[in-house]
């Protein structure tokens, strides 16, 4: 039976939809965007209404829903069901349950089969009539790098904390799909070693990562450096990291560990997930208990340095391992994962001899898994090129799409404090406020897809004074160390970055940073950052037509072909999406105007 309309799902952190019908994707939106809850977690019910709302279609239309199997695996019945019915109850439950198999001593906590069926039943109860499908996370990494590159690409990698017993895995595309030529196990992860470290220097492990890479910046060498290479090792078999199980005190380490954590700790770690998770919990303990006494005395900056340097090293060291193993040469490589967050570690990757092309999928980190589920589910079900790049996207606007309620809020629209202009010529009457100096906020047609303001949810203002980040920081509670991004004519992104090249798409969504010619610094201050580098932006007119002649209109006036490009969102809270939502931020003085489509917001 063929299926048409398949429904993929991450119900992890950072909780997804998407829909593929008819072999084409179709819509993909991140739960929070909907919710309004950063990084929401579970059943990402608001994202699928809005999916099934726009496509006119009901629960009983999806042919196949497409689920990562961690969540069956490694997930607690009670979990499950909080994860799906948000009810704090079953949270309790799922405490209880713990420390009930914790006093009784109680193993295996964890029922596959179980979970699996609890899934489908309340899927079904939900008026749901499809069926259910689990794909590995790596595999869904990596399907959602390979198959939406706009070339096809010959090797795949995927990075991150961890997705089952992997962490770190490359792919080759043949025939019959993406298969595995080498995987690192969940206990080698840089990501953890990364997301350790952020939680060391006092930020939100899984969130904040971003923040370390711009502190590296202002950070310096230090013997540092050398004691954090040394918690990893290279074999013929892959990588490895610290804790190493053939250390003679390791046995030691682990056992002082089982005595120093809290009860609640040891409830958690015992019986919070799978065997498998009980591992991974305990490794990260004795690596953060590592890391903190290598750390002591060392500065925050210099710290964030050492972490950079080192997850660059070692990544590419291992890149170069596997590439050097199996002969690869002029490589097209496609990248997902949260690792893969890391513009600049991108931009070092690309700069090797070997890698010809780089692609990192807009929606890295695991948001991006409900649309890789989707197209291996659709892969498995109807009769597309599992070799190429069957479902290649041109832009990241498959968001949902509010232009039906702007008009029906243009209409209704009532204030005594706000004025609404319908202007005749946007482009020309944005471009000359930004020449004034003015903070834009930009609300544009559907929304992107992923974690980067590419034009449809963005602030913009000029790029000539670096005070600005400290100004427009402060307007939104944000305490960041790395510049804006500039957005760039993809006329003038040669001139200001020499490394760029038009056919390299990784610009094109702001997921890679180049060097920035020295002679334009002064220009584009507002966004070059300490080393030197920039994260741009590069954008023709076949992209968005607004965006792109605002910026036309703004180089006329200004000589400068760049903008400052930041997320459309204060600090801690997720990109806007409706209105009302863009409304409240000009309210809140977070801009100067609010621009939705033609019409001009101001107070």
């Amino acid at each position: 039976m063929k299926r048409n309309k398949i429904l993929g799902i991450n119900f992890g952190h950072d909780s997804s939809a998407s829909l593929v019908m008819n072999g084409e994707i179709v819509m993909a939106i991140e739960e929070e965007k909907m919710s309004r809850i950063k990084q929401d977690i579970g059943w990402p019910k608001h994202a699928i209404n809005r999916i099934l709302y726009e496509n006119n279609l009901s629960k009983s239309d999806i042919d196949l829903i497409a689920i990562e199997d961690n969540i069956p695996k490694q997930l607690g019945y009670y979990e499950i069901l909080f994860r799906f019915t948000k009810k704090r109850y079953y949270k309790i439950l799922e405490y209880l349950s713990r420390i009930v198999y914790y006093i009784l001593k109680l193993d295996n906590r964890i029922n596959e089969s179980k979970n699996t069926l609890l899934i489908k039943k309340f899927l079904t109860k939900s008026g749901y009539k499809s069926e259910v499908e689990f794909y590995d996370h790596h595999l869904s990494h990596a399907a959602s790098a390979f198959y939406t590159s706009p070339f096809t690409s010959n090797l795949v990698v995927t990075s991150d904390g961890r997705g089952g017993k992997y962490s770190f895995n490359f792919y080759i595309p043949t025939a019959n799909g993406l298969k595995l030529l080498h995987g690192n196990k969940f206990n080698s992860s840089v990501g953890v070693f990364y997301s350790t470290i952020t939680e060391i220097l006092g930020f939100r492990a899984n969130r904040h990562e971003g923040k370390i890479t711009g502190l590296a910046a202002y950070g310096k060498e230090t013997d540092l450096v050398k004691s954090f290479l040394l918690l990893f090792k290279f074999t013929s078999n892959g990588l490895l990291r610290y804790p190493f199980k053939e250390d003679k005190d390791y046995a030691e380490n682990l056992f002082n560990l089982n005595k120093k954590i809290n009860l609640n700790q040891r409830i958690n770690l015992y019986n919070s997930s799978s065997h498998l998770s009980r591992q991974f919990g305990f490794v990260n303990l004795l690596l953060k208990e590592k890391i903190l006494k290598l750390t002591k005395n060392y500065s925050k900056e210099d710290i964030a340095y050492a972490c950079q340097k080192v997850a660059e090293e070692i990544t590419i060291k291992e890149f170069k391992r596997v590439c050097k193993k199996y002969n690869f040469s002029k490589i097209k490589l496609s990248l997902a994962g949260g690792v893969f967050a890391n513009v600049r570690m991108n931009q070092l990757l690309y700069q090797l001899d070997i890698v010809e092309n780089i692609f990192i999928h807009p929606a890295m980190g695991d948001s991006g898994l409900a649309l890789g589920n989707a197209v291996l589910a659709d892969l498995k079900n109807n009769k597309k090129s599992k070799s190429s790049n069957s479902y290649q996207i041109v832009n990241t606007l498959i968001g949902a799409d509010y232009s039906n309620e702007l008009k029906l809020f243009v209409k209704d629209f009532k204030s005594s404090s706000i004025k609404i202009e319908k202007m005749i010529n946007p482009s020309k009457k944005i471009a000359k406020l930004l020449f004034d100096n003015k903070i834009i906020g930009l609300w544009n047609g559907k929304m992107e897809w992923g974690p980067r303001a590419l034009g449809s949810r963005s602030i913009i203002l000029n790029t000539f004074n670096k005070d600005v980040n400290k100004t427009l920081n402060d307007r939104l509670n944000r305490t960041e160390f790395m510049p804006f991004a500039p957005v760039v004519l993809d006329s003038f992104a040669k001139k200001y970055f020499p490394d760029y090249h038009e056919s390299i798409p990784a610009a094109k969504y702001m997921t890679i940073t180049y060097d920035t010619r020295e002679d334009f610094k002064d220009l584009l201050q507002a966004t070059v950052h300490v080393d030197g580098t920039a994260r741009p932006q590069v954008i023709s007119r076949d992209n968005s037509y607004l965006y792109y002649d605002i910026l036309f209109e703004f180089e006329k006036l200004s000589k400068c072909g760049a903008l400052v490009n930041t997320s459309f969102n204060a600090h801690e809270e997720p990109i806007l999406s409706s209105p009302e939502t863009a409304l409240n931020a000009l309210i809140n003085n977070r801009v100067d105007f609010l621009v939705m489509e033609d019409y001009l917001f101001s107070k």
